[in-house]
């Protein structure tokens, strides 16, 4: 774990997505205005197992937001349950965009077209940055 706190430590007071990974698997991904700080809850919660830490810092928390909803519904990591088990996700950034998530045989379409918008959203969003 000393290794990450010295990478968590590079965060300390910066916005953006990180990804806490085991054994090269992403395993959650978060979202926060202080990286630094949610990364050493983690480390003493005890509650998820990781050994190494990315992050993708960005300003723009609209932004930091919709991509971290897409990223955790893209990669489905196993300690984002909220997300992958809600019967429902809101975006509520975005209201006009809600989907449902289903099982896996049930929900691909509405994933396809829920994809879709959030990066055309993104898109939208970078072309204005």
């Amino acid at each position: 774990m000393k290794h990450i706190k010295e990478k968590a430590e590079e965060l300390r007071n910066k916005t953006g997505i990180y990804c806490l990974i085991d054994f090269g698997k992403i395993v959650y991904i978060g979202q926060s205005t202080n990286m630094y700080l949610r990364i050493l809850e983690h480390i003493s919660d005890g509650k998820k197992t990781f050994n190494d830490i990315v992050s993708i810092e960005r300003d723009d928390k609209l932004l930091v937001e919709i991509v971290e909803v897409m990223m955790i519904v893209e990669i489905r990591p196993i300690y984002n349950k909220l997300i992958l088990n809600s019967e429902f996700v809101f975006l509520n950034t975005l209201p006009s965009i809600v989907f449902k998530i289903r099982t896996k045989s049930e929900y691909r379409e509405e994933r396809r077209v829920a994809l879709a918008l959030i990066r055309e959203k993104i898109a939208t969003l970078l072309e204005v940055v």
